[in-house]
């Protein structure tokens, strides 16, 4: 099977669409049935050679093109040059003028949020994903929807039978299940100057993942430290470093930048309690990534939440200070009982399991040739 893919969010996105455009390519690297594997790019780099493999082939232009003119027009040209059986567009979009071919296309879509909260987009980039999403949707053989959250979204928004949508959750690298060597957990101590005792946030510091309500939680827990770990965004990050300077936390929050998947592995493991309390997510893989590191989670009460962490971590109201806070306490004073909670979770992770999402994948490209 020949497969291709969008490659742009492989190498040049470090946070959630990156991270899932990866594990898929890393899926079907290890997939023998699939024999060989085209990236698709439009930025011009030439560091490309990075990534390789010998089912892999990175095309890109050999100059500076105009990124929307290479994806749009000149794409489906070469998808229809190198004869694909599958078409994968991994982050929300596929060419908008696809040329009649054998090739199947698939896109995955991770969510709609900005048809659902505003306040993380200016007007034209709603408009433009907005475009891009529908345009995809259409011409799509079939979609890949994240969650059940996103597949009623896209329903709900843009009327598309469910019969072509098929939910394909994200699976989370192995590295977060890793029992690391001591010398190595204490070298990566030193490189963050890592508290001793802390609570971890992962994710995007913007309005929507309301880092500012989990700093708010720790304000009356005088012993609690907080390590914050994610790209910003300028406005809301401004916001956050106010109140944390009116209310002297700044020696108890910590803003790291951390690229290495596996010193973040570390971090997961070292944490006490992972605070995820975003209002809306198309999944919300941090929570995978807590589960996998087998450490108390608390995360919003709302459905696609849910569905990632099913029964084994403390629901909240996002708004709710006081209930981040509770939870918190509980969590400090019930030791025993939370370990017990959190080894409850090895059944339901299951089905987030490498194995299992390299099969769903492979299968659906194969349902439709």
């Amino acid at each position: 099977m020949k497969i291709g893919f969008d490659a742009k969010r492989i190498f040049n996105n470090f946070s959630g669409l990156g991270n899932y455009s990866r594990e898929v390519l890393r899926l079907s690297i290890d997939n023998s049935k699939i024999s060989n594997i085209k990236l698709f790019n439009s930025k011009f780099n030439k560091d490309f050679n990075l990534i390789s493999h010998k089912k892999l082939e990175i095309i890109n232009p050999k100059f500076n093109f105009f990124n929307f003119f290479w994806r749009s027009f000149y794409l489906p040209f070469l998808i229809k040059k190198n004869d694909l059986d599958i078409y994968h567009g991994l982050s929300n979009e596929i060419p908008f003028f696809i040329k009649k071919s054998k090739t199947k296309y698939i896109v995955t879509i991770h969510d709609l949020i900005f048809l659902k909260y505003h306040k993380d987009y200016n007007f034209i980039d709603r408009l433009i994903y907005k475009f891009k999403t529908k345009i995809s949707c259409k011409n799509a053989d079939l979609i890949i929807a994240i969650s059940k959250k996103t597949k009623a979204d896209l329903v709900l928004y843009y009327n598309i039978k469910p019969s072509k949508i098929k939910i394909i959750y994200q699976t989370c690298d192995p590295i977060f299940k890793k029992k690391f060597e001591f010398q190595y957990i204490n070298n990566i101590i030193r490189k963050y100057d890592l508290p001793i005792k802390f609570l971890l946030y992962v994710g995007k510091i913007s309005e929507r993942k309301n880092l500012i309500t989990v700093i708010k939680s720790i304000i009356k827990l005088k012993n609690e430290k907080l390590v914050i770990i994610g790209q910003s965004n300028k406005k809301y990050l401004k916001k956050c470093m106010k109140l944390i300077e009116e209310k002297k936390l700044t020696n108890r929050i910590k803003f790291l930048n951390v690229k290495s998947k596996k010193e973040l592995a570390v971090i997961y493991q070292l944490s006490k309690v992972l605070i995820y309390v975003s209002y809306f997510e198309g999944f919300g893989l941090p929570i995978i990534e807590g589960i996998n590191s087998k450490i108390p989670i608390i995360a919003s009460n709302t459905d696609e939440i849910k569905e990632a962490g099913g029964k084994s971590i403390f629901y909240v109201d996002p708004d709710s200070v006081d209930e981040i806070r509770d939870k918190i306490k509980y969590i400090n004073d019930n030791p025993i009982l939370i370990q017990n909670q959190i080894n409850c979770s090895t059944n339901f992770i299951k089905k987030f399991s490498k194995e299992i999402i390299q099969n769903q994948i492979y299968n659906t490209y194969k349902s439709l040739l």
